[in-house]
């Protein structure tokens, strides 16, 4: 018996056969269709099912269920009368007519079709008034002969994943079609802690859950370099959550997120160069997402020297063949790490231009003190000069321009006007003749030379020294001096010499108590009339100026480290390294704008006695809410010379936990037994480190206060630990001691005193 119904579910032990797809309606497979079409017409339906396996077309027919007896009994359709099935009109086909398949009806195939099996000896219908006997059926055809199908689809499957959502550092990040997303971790100084940092953020936009499985920091990255091993997951107060972790739905929960840290954190400059590497990968493990995993290329600030040398081209237009033309070049780091200058040459060489006053080393990088330096370049030319040109080339560690140059070039003409005599003297580009170095009376001999380097003749009408008339303190002779022959004394003037000759000018400096300074002057006819004037610096008793912690050149910053509430003082030593007084202040502090009145001075006098030192003070206070602040003391000073004035940086900083590395000295007794020219070792090697190793280069002994009379100056450039020091007369030295830790900014300890007595 065969019981035909329309059902919501199967029964036990039936097995469900996939619908196929019908344009704009329910889907339902052949058999479905055969068997509801045969419903709907009874018994007429048998005599419709023809050899061919043609079939009627139905409409609107009901999805049903077909059963059949476990022992394969008779089978008789019964339609279920809770369900009403629309019967379509009558139909006779032919043994060969095709079947009519209404023009609506558009079947769309599966890709594969299960033949149903070959249905053998159905058992005869009982013989009934309203019900036609179906002849045997001995062979069914197969589903795709009746339809003659060749090709069918599988029907869609769709697959529900979460979707991966990402925030870098609380903005939206774009990730890539292939699951990669790029980072670049902000530039920042090294040291001190300070780390450069990114954080993602994972939600899930979709709408069900999904997992980070895990998360890591590949050794090698995906072109096959190695990673840079400075890159970790997790940071300083921000660990690496607990993985796998599920991440829910946004729509479900809008907090929920898995937050992975990422940090760079170098403990110097050198250390970020030395690990090399610019980038790393940290690869995300993905569970039941869009995507299987999150590849995230991590690229590090890099650290790099960079030269800016100024100005790039050097034109010389005002010098003569008597004096050259001097101009500097500055040289500055603009990178963020330190630049070592190698050398500087011209190519090609050309002996009229000279290089001065450089000195191989290394640049500081920018915004340290040392990230600056000059150098001079000087143009002298000769008499057959036109036009004089060449190229300084100066070399560096600087990637991407090892070798930067300056191109040099003159304008000199010269004319019937243009002196032939080129004077000459030793010094000559500080323009005047230096005898400040001279001891009280010892004499000191500088030779001037005029030389005939033009065609015409060069006259000496003659030689003076107007401020010392009687050659006391400056005692002048005057020579000739052919190409090949020696030195003839001259005592008549005017007196000319011709091309190739010289007149050699000596003078000697002598002082027996206070230094004389005065004016060469040159009376000269070469054509025409004209005078050289040579300022002459006089040795003996002068001011001289030094200061610490550091040189004038380069001070040492002075750091306030403290918290709101506090005042720190600090102080920094001035000396009178001369025989005579200097001149000095006012002092002048210049706050950064914005941050207040942070830093006060304490009183200054007027000018640093022979041989002095002052301990001079600054104060840095802070208020309720204060920040890390920077300023500067500026402090003049004047010496024979002219003037000149020191910059010292000032630094306020927040301490908070901060420990500070601390200063050890040693006490008096340490140092018992001194004796005045007899030197000691003064000994920091108890002093200690604080949250941060100490420098072992960064003692920085000062002396603040010397029996009256004494030379000794101790100014205080950071070295190592132990100081030598030779006190020359008896009597009470006092030394101050600080010290600082390792890393780019350094935290500095407080100033601590010790007293050493001198017999």
């Amino acid at each position: 018996m065969v019981d035909v119904r329309t059902r919501d579910r199967e029964p036990a032990g039936v097995k469900h056969i996939s619908p196929v797809s019908f344009a704009g309606r329910s889907s339902y497979s052949i058999a479905q269709v055969v068997v509801a079409t045969c419903v709907a017409l009874t018994a007429a339906c048998a005599s419709r099912s023809q050899r061919d396996g043609s079939v009627v077309g139905a409409t609107d027919v009901a999805q049903v269920d077909v059963t059949t007896e476990e022992d394969g009994s008779d089978i008789t359709p019964d339609v279920a009368t809770d369900t009403a099935v629309a019967e379509p009109d009558a139909v006779v086909l032919d043994a060969f007519d095709e079947p009519d398949v209404p023009p609506d009806l558009e079947v769309v195939t599966p890709d594969e079709v299960t033949d149903p099996p070959d249905i053998e000896d159905l058992p005869d219908t009982p013989d009934e008034s309203d019900v036609h006997e179906p002849p045997d059926v001995v062979d069914v055809p197969d589903v795709a002969e009746v339809l003659d199908v060749t090709d069918t689809a599988e029907p869609d499957v769709v697959t529900t994943t979460g979707i991966v959502s990402v925030e870098l550092d609380g903005k939206a990040a774009s990730i890539g079609a292939d699951g990669t997303l790029t980072v670049v971790l902000p530039t920042f100084t090294p040291g001190d802690g300070a780390a450069s940092v990114a954080t993602l953020v994972i939600r899930n936009a979709g709408a069900v859950p999904f997992t980070v499985a895990g998360a890591s920091v590949l050794a090698l990255n995906l072109d096959g370099t190695e990673a840079n091993p400075l890159v970790t997951l997790g940071t300083v107060g921000k660990p690496l959550p607990a993985l796998p972790a599920d991440v829910l739905p946004a729509a479900q929960v809008p907090t929920a997120k898995v937050t992975l840290p990422i940090e760079f954190r170098p403990d110097s400059i050198q250390a970020a160069v030395d690990a090399g590497g610019n980038h790393a990968t940290v690869y995300v493990s993905l569970a039941g997402a869009d995507m299987e995993a999150l590849v995230v290329r991590i690229e590090v600030p890099q650290f790099e020297p960079d030269i800016v040398v100024s100005p790039s081209t050097l034109e010389f237009t005002t010098a003569t063949l008597s004096l050259a033309e001097t101009l500097t070049v500055t040289i500055e780091n603009v990178g963020n790490a330190p630049l070592s200058l190698s050398s500087i040459s011209l190519s090609p060489p050309l002996e009229r231009f000279t290089v001065s006053e450089f000195t191989p080393g290394v640049l500081g990088p920018a915004g340290s003190n040392t990230a600056t330096t000059t150098f001079l370049v000087s143009y002298k030319p000769i008499i057959t000069s036109t036009f004089d040109e060449t190229t300084l080339v100066i070399v560096s560690d600087d990637p991407d321009e090892p070798t930067a140059t300056v191109a040099l070039s003159s304008t000199f003409e010269p004319s019937s006007s243009q002196s032939p005599c080129v004077v000459t003297w030793p010094g000559q580009e500080s323009g005047v003749l230096d005898f400040s170095d001279a001891k009280i009376g010892v004499p000191k001999l500088l030779t001037v030379e005029i030389e005939n380097a033009g065609i015409g003749i060069c006259t000496l009408n003659g030689v003076s020294v107007p401020e010392d008339p009687d050659g006391v303190a400056y005692n002048v002779s005057v020579y000739s001096k052919s190409p090949a022959g020696d030195p003839s004394p001259v005592s008549v003037y005017p007196l000319g010499i011709g091309m190739g000759y010289k007149f050699l000018i000596d003078v000697v400096y002598t002082t027996t108590s206070a230094a004389k300074s005065a004016t060469l002057m040159l009376d000269l006819d070469d054509p025409l009339p004209k005078v050289i004037e040579l300022p002459m610096i006089g040795g003996g008793p002068k001011p001289c100026f030094d200061m610490g912690p550091g040189t004038p050149a380069a001070p040492e910053p002075l750091q306030f480290a403290g918290n709101p509430g506090d005042a720190v003082t600090r102080h920094i030593a001035l000396y009178s390294c001369g025989d005579a007084p200097v001149a000095i202040g006012p002092a002048m502090i210049v706050d950064a704008p914005g941050d207040g009145e942070v830093f006060t001075a304490g009183s200054l006098p007027s000018e640093i006695g022979k041989n002095g030192v002052v301990w001079f003070s600054v104060t840095a206070t802070f208020e309720p809410g204060a920040t890390d602040a920077v300023g500067e003391l500026t402090i003049p000073y004047s010496l024979e010379k002219g003037s000149a004035t020191i910059t010292v940086p000032l630094r306020r900083r927040i301490l908070g936990a901060t420990k500070l590395p601390t200063a050890e000295p040693g006490d008096t007794s340490k140092y018992a037994g001194v004796v005045a020219s007899q030197p000691f070792t003064l000994d920091a090697t108890a002093s200690t480190a604080g949250s941060l190793p100490l420098n072992s280069s960064g003692y920085l002994w000062t002396l603040v206060s010397k029996p009256a009379g004494s030379t000794l100056i101790v100014a205080g450039v950071a070295g190592s630990p132990l100081q030598v020091v030779t006190p020359d007369l008896p009597g009470s030295y006092v030394f101050s001691l600080v010290v600082k830790s390792a890393g780019t900014l350094p935290w500095f300890s407080i100033e601590k005193t010790v007293t050493v007595n001198v017999n």
